[in-house]
């Protein structure tokens, strides 16, 4: 029978938040073996030399935090979601994460984050909020483990172990052996949450173990937004608060994805709603069922808890289906709107460039000056899918699942041997500026938790894209002008900066 949830449900209120608080999941897989870094592929375009005769100028990697607690409870016979389950770095336990210092954006004064995001209140006392005393979306133990394993996975692909200095490093590597040596080098940034926060501090103590086990590794975060802001300027994750324009889009996205399902995505819903008499789940709001069930799904087995055998049987279905939906979301229900292919790819562009639009635009600048650093991005499910909606080729079979906990993009920047690293290329997409004269010696790769992708600006079956051309690709993504277009003509009196909804 379907059991009526007591509130309304966290997914139904999240258009009405900050996407800071990303509310879904990510399907859960075991963070060492998808993490691996990827065999080379030699690239055979002509034109573009072989990644072995190039030199890795600088990395920026965009990951989403380690497995969570759920939002809320589902079904009938809820799991115990306890308190010790999500405490794991609150004491720094065995150096799986490093003692953190963040900082809000624009500002030098470093913060506690434990008093920032547990001093207030105490969310892991008993009352939390789920069963068994735990509280919703916390990054648990299994998650900072899982953010440790792709920590590990970046040291295996960017730092050098003989380097005792940066100018000792391999040119196909961009970091020494120690902490000490290559803390300059780390530039780390996340949204204000705290399961984020904690999620960076799990990576960089994989990167350097020995240091953050001995308790030497200190490492400060930088918030992407600045003091007071309580996340309204956050530009990593999809954040409808202030933007109009977006807002329409997204709600757009819900109806007509609601209104399109297939008919193996409402086989999936039925399956688990009906499915069985004694531990069925039921959400009321028709947009976020299958999210809704999907990410409950993601929890659950991330931590090994007890999933319902008729919910095991749909798996695959709503991991498919939900991911299928949430990019309908993301493009503003690009698929179904009338006007055909033109007014369809309109609105998909204009949905994805206010959603992650700043994000892209941060990224390419960043190319623009090639700093030998190592820029790291601690965000959400609904960082990187978006980004990689942008990112890839739309057959691309990668964007069919959902980014499973600690799903990965890498954006490196690579220069041919003739190419002065020192100087940057022109700024970006400032009009009118001549391009460097090295400009066309440089190359990026993107990887997908550790395997390269197929860019649209490179031959399919290769790796390598040139700079101007991937730029030239993600351009109708970049927001110049954000707060012109998010005014929307169908926002009477809203205006840029309205928190009406």
């Amino acid at each position: 029978m379907r059991m009526p949830l007591r509130k309304r449900p966290e997914w139904a209120r999240t258009i009405r938040r900050t996407a800071a608080v990303a509310l879904a999941g990510g399907v859960a897989t075991a963070a060492a073996s998808s993490l691996e870094p990827a065999e080379a592929r030699r690239s055979s375009t002509p034109g573009l030399p072989s990644i072995e005769s190039l030199t890795l100028l600088q990395v920026q990697s965009t990951f989403r935090h380690g497995a969570r607690t759920p939002m809320e409870d589902i079904g009938d016979a809820p799991v115990k979601w306890l308190p010790s389950e999500q405490r794991a770095y609150a004491a720094g336990r065995e150096g799986k994460c490093g003692k953190l210092s963040v900082l809000y954006s624009g500002s030098g004064e470093g913060v506690d984050p434990l008093e920032l995001f547990v001093g207030r209140a105490d969310r892991y006392a008993s009352g939390g909020g789920l069963n068994g005393g735990g509280a919703g979306g916390i990054l648990t133990n299994v998650g900072l483990q899982q953010a440790n394993a792709l920590g590990e996975a970046l040291r295996a692909r960017y730092v050098d172990t003989r380097a005792k200095t940066s100018t000792q490093v391999g040119r196909s590597q961009l970091l020494p052996r120690t902490w000490g040596a290559a803390r300059r080098l780390v530039s780390t940034r996340s949204t204000l949450v705290e399961r984020t926060v904690f999620t960076a501090g799990g990576v960089l103590a994989g990167m350097y173990p020995q240091e953050a086990e001995a308790g030497e590794l200190a490492a400060e975060v930088e918030l992407n937004v600045p003091r007071g802001s309580h996340g309204a300027e956050e530009y990593m994750v999809i954040n409808t608060e202030l933007c109009p324009r977006l807002r329409e889009l997204f709600r757009q996205g819900q109806r007509l994805s609601a209104a399109n399902l297939d008919a193996r995505q409402r086989a999936a819903i039925a399956q688990v709603e009906e499915g069985a008499e004694h531990d069925s789940w039921f959400v009321g709001a028709a947009e976020w069922k299958l999210i809704a069930y999907r990410d409950q799904l993601a929890c659950r087995r991330a931590e090994g808890k007890h999933v319902p055998p008729h919910v095991v049987q749909v798996e695959d279905a709503l991991d498919r289906g939900a991911a299928v939906q949430m990019h309908d979301i993301f493009e503003g229900g690009a698929a179904h709107v009338p006007g055909g292919d033109a007014a369809r790819d309109a609105t998909r562009t204009q949905a994805l460039r206010l959603g992650i639009g700043r994000m892209v635009t941060h990224i390419l600048h960043t190319l623009d000056r090639p700093d030998g650093k190592l820029h790291l991005y601690s965000g959400h499910d609904w960082t990187v899918g978006p980004l990689l909606m942008c990112l890839c080729r739309r057959d691309e079979p990668l964007l069919s699942t959902w980014p499973p906990f600690c799903a990965e993009v890498a954006v490196e920047l690579w220069s041919a041997p003739s190419a002065d690293a020192s100087q940057p290329t022109a700024y970006w997409p400032a009009r009118g500026a001549a391009p460097h004269a090295h400009a066309g010696a440089r190359y990026v790769r993107v990887l997908y938790n550790g395997t390269p992708l197929d860019l649209p600006c490179s031959a399919e079956g290769q790796q390598l894209c040139r700079l101007d051309d991937f730029k030239a690709a993600l351009a109708p993504y970049c927001c110049e002008c954000f707060e012109s277009e998010c005014a929307s003509a169908n926002t009477r009196g809203s205006g840029w900066g309205s928190k009406r909804y």
